[in-house]
């Protein structure tokens, strides 16, 4: 790999008129030990190489809104460790998730295969970012989470995910924002648009963070992507619509920087589902405005998402619906089904190539619930009916999700229509399908 960063970095010299490269190499100086330069046993300059890839397709993505030298100040104020491999113990020992140190054994064990993790609740903005070595492996032989170290295009497909998630991060002034672009109301449902800590579980502490947004007027918004946290004392305390809604929007920004930098991604069934609708969301929008909002005023995106409606939802939050419903079925079947849970993925797959009928859809669900009544006593104590209107949209999935994508469109064609033309709004499908949105967060 060593040859093959050296081989670009020249490459990259004779096309930087401007010394980009060496403000960057600048930049990486200054954070001292607390950003690798590349990964153990590569004495190269990696990560001055992934960063000039980063910003500069940015750029050129964002049709010149964003430039490379704004981008590089970024990254330089939000991202505030960067790991190849591992956390370093006596190093990173004080970074937390979940109530653990990140180099604690329990961590490393349950560890993904990379990881962005805010450094300190008081900076919601300062960040750490880890690739993992996926050619570690515990004590017992068992494989650990992790990347190919080793193939120079499974980082950059990574790390280019997880340099989104930092430059997703802004703050804004709170005088450029409406009340419901921080705090937004639907029903029995109160979402946080701007960043609140996910740690806490304590109903209390986001109605305090509810209203001191509201009544704050003068310090500066935090936000995170096209992230929101929904507060609803008839469900639970917090549920996060994070994972599924802002994975797809950041992998498809990392799709795009590789598209520029001439790679294909290695794996491209990564979030295949999420980045569809992203993608979705970024052509009906344009992308070039799209990706600049992204990075410098997401709340841009959740806003007019929030206004658009489908099946008597909004357009954000209908998005979660979707990947909690398949969560939820998977776990389901996990949980009831045992080893035969994988038989049964692969079933609905088949469904997802050739829909069913409804009677065939119902004998399957009946079926089902047969094999898992006779695995587990403790299923006839749940709540079927919830558990049959999952496993039926997610047979028809496909139908779904086709419905929301068309929707996306037909919400950004009307809004985006020119003063003095008139286009017929149409408010969504308002056929309710046979569902409820209470599966939990992934």
């Amino acid at each position: 790999m060593k040859s093959e960063v050296e081989s670009l970095l020249l490459q990259y010299k004779e096309e930087d008129k401007d010394g980009l490269l060496e403000y960057i190499s600048s930049v990486i100086q200054s954070k001292g030990d607390r950003w690798e330069r590349s990964t153990q046993g590569e004495d190269c300059e990696l990560t001055q190489m992934l960063i000039y890839e980063y910003v500069t397709s940015l750029e050129k993505i964002s049709g010149g809104r964003l430039s490379s030298k704004f981008l590089v100040d970024k990254m330089a104020r939000n991202l505030h460790t960067l790991r190849y491999g591992n956390f370093r113990e006596g190093k990173d020992d004080s970074i937390q998730y979940g109530n653990q140190s990140v180099t604690s054994r329990n961590y490393n064990m349950s560890r993904p295969g990379a990881h962005t993790i805010q450094v300190s609740l008081d900076d919601e903005l300062s960040q750490a970012v880890v690739l993992f070595d996926g050619s570690q492996k515990t004590e017992d032989g068992k494989k650990l989470n992790g990347i190919n170290l080793n193939d120079l295009d499974d980082i950059r497909h990574t790390i280019f995910h997880e340099w989104t998630h930092v430059m997703e991060k802004s703050l804004i002034p709170r005088r450029e924002l409406n009340p419901d672009e921080i705090i937004y109301k639907e029903g029995n449902s109160t979402y946080i648009n701007a960043s609140a800590s996910a740690d806490f579980d304590d109903l209390g502490y986001y109605l305090e963070y509810i209203a001191y947004a509201q009544n704050n007027t003068e310090n500066p918004v935090a936000f995170g992507g096209v992230s929101t946290i929904e507060i609803n004392p008839q469900k639970s305390s917090r549920r996060i619509m994070h994972n599924q809604i802002s994975e797809g929007f950041t992998d498809y920004v990392s799709r795009l920087v590789m598209n520029q930098v001439g790679r294909q991604v290695k794996d491209p069934s990564r979030y295949e589902n999420q980045v569809e609708l992203a993608k979705k969301v970024f052509e009906s929008r344009e992308i070039e405005s799209t990706i600049t909002d992204y990075i410098t005023a997401p709340y841009k995106i959740i806003s007019e998402l929030e206004k658009g409606k489908i099946h008597g939802k909004d357009l954000l939050h209908y998005y979660q619906y979707i990947e909690s419903m398949l969560s939820y079925v998977d776990r389901t079947a996990t949980r009831y089904m045992g080893k035969d849970a994988d038989i049964l993925k692969q079933q609905v797959e088949e469904f997802w190539k050739n829909p069913p009928t409804r009677e065939d859809a119902e004998n399957f669900i009946g079926t089902t619930f047969n094999k898992m009544s006779e695995n587990s006593q403790e299923f006839a104590k749940q709540d079927k009916s919830r558990i049959h209107d999952a496993f039926y949209n997610v047979i028809y999935f496909p139908t779904i999700k086709k419905e929301y994508v068309n929707e996306i469109e037909n919400h950004y064609r009307i809004i985006q229509t020119p003063p003095g033309h008139t286009e017929s709004a149409v408010e969504g499908n308002n056929t309710t399908p046979s569902s409820r949105d209470d599966g939990d967060e992934r």
